[in-house]
């Protein structure tokens, strides 16, 4: 590297890189596990996987199975628009059928750079729509009521209507330019990977 690399950092193909904190992740990279850990505030958070969809199975049972109750989460889907999204809760997965009330949870477009927090345009504030994350075996991870972002029980396939619970990056909710600047389309797009990550 020609130079000492920082603490934590070690040199590979002539970089200093940072150890991943989403470690063995097919989706996330080392630069991009660091902008996740920013946004969440905690840098140096190291994250292990629960569910990978290629790994595990594409269903919905069997992603819930393996994350219910076990805290605060990371996920991470790559569409075969290109884009790459996720979202970050603090409160558990479960099959209680519900929304969840999470003032915290919050979207992200890697893509875009750009974290969707709570405060949507119909919802208003964070705590003025306690909808961030809806839980339900039947479904994948959903996201925001509406839904902002709903994950079939395929793990596959679902839809982005942004802007209800979530702001939006461009325009608003309802507009077709929202909801392509997060996942390309609202729908007919399939998840090629889809990972969960918990503390």
């Amino acid at each position: 590297c020609n130079k000492p690399c920082a603490g934590g950092e070690s040199c590979q193909s002539g970089k200093c890189v940072s150890p991943t904190k989403f470690p063995g992740s097919l989706v996330v990279s080392a630069s991009e596990g660091d902008q996740i850990n920013s946004w969440i505030g905690s840098p140096s958070q190291m994250w292990t996987l629960c569910y990978r969809r290629t790994l595990h199975g594409a269903n919905s049972v069997t992603f819930h199975n393996n994350c219910n109750g076990k805290g605060p989460s990371v996920v991470v889907a790559s569409l075969n628009t290109g884009r790459k999204i996720g979202a970050y809760v603090t409160q558990s997965w479960s099959n209680c059928s519900c929304y969840v009330d999470d003032n915290n949870a919050f979207l992200f477009s890697l893509t875009n750079g750009f974290k969707h927090t709570c405060g949507g345009n119909i919802c208003g504030s964070c705590g003025g729509c306690p909808y961030e994350m809806y839980c339900n075996s039947s479904y994948g991870p959903t996201f925001g009521a509406g839904h902002d972002w709903y994950i079939t029980s395929d793990m596959t396939t679902g839809y982005c209507n942004l802007g209800y619970t979530y702001n939006c990056r461009v325009s608003s909710y309802g507009n077709a330019a929202c909801q392509n600047d997060f996942c390309g389309s609202y729908n007919g797009w399939n998840i090629t990977e889809l990972e969960v990550w918990v503390k």
